[in-house]
């Protein structure tokens, strides 16, 4: 009798484990969506009006969009070295990169960038 008991409570502490595993992980789910900005601003969007159909047709169009620049970038060649840097950083911000442009005494294709940190 005392054996089987025991068996009883290690099946019940087994199936109380896995609901509890369970439950921490749809909490997880729940706090990831409230974190996420998409999810934020949708919720933002319903509570002034906008329908689900409109949002869901603004999804549809993001995701055309993302597409079409994935093809895109995937179709396109690879820039050069001294392309890399171009048009990144802040007009009169060159002398402080000067190390990342193509040619310098790092190597024609080692790009060092040390945001000003010392490194």
């Amino acid at each position: 009798m005392k054996r089987r008991a025991t068996e009883r409570q290690t099946l019940l502490v087994a199936e109380l484990n896995h609901r509890v595993r369970n439950i921490l992980a749809l909490i997880r789910g729940v706090a990831r969506q409230s974190n996420d900005p998409i999810t934020r601003l949708r919720t933002t969007l319903r509570e002034h009006g906008v329908s689900d159909d409109e949002l869901d047709a603004i999804d549809r169009e993001v995701d055309e969009r993302v597409a079409a620049a994935v093809a895109f970038a995937d179709a396109s060649p690879e820039p050069e070295v001294s392309e890399l840097a171009r048009s990144v950083y802040a007009p009169g911000s060159g002398g402080q990169f000067a190390r990342m442009r193509a040619g310098s005494p790092f190597g024609e294709e080692e790009l060092v960038f040390d945001a000003g940190l010392g490194a």
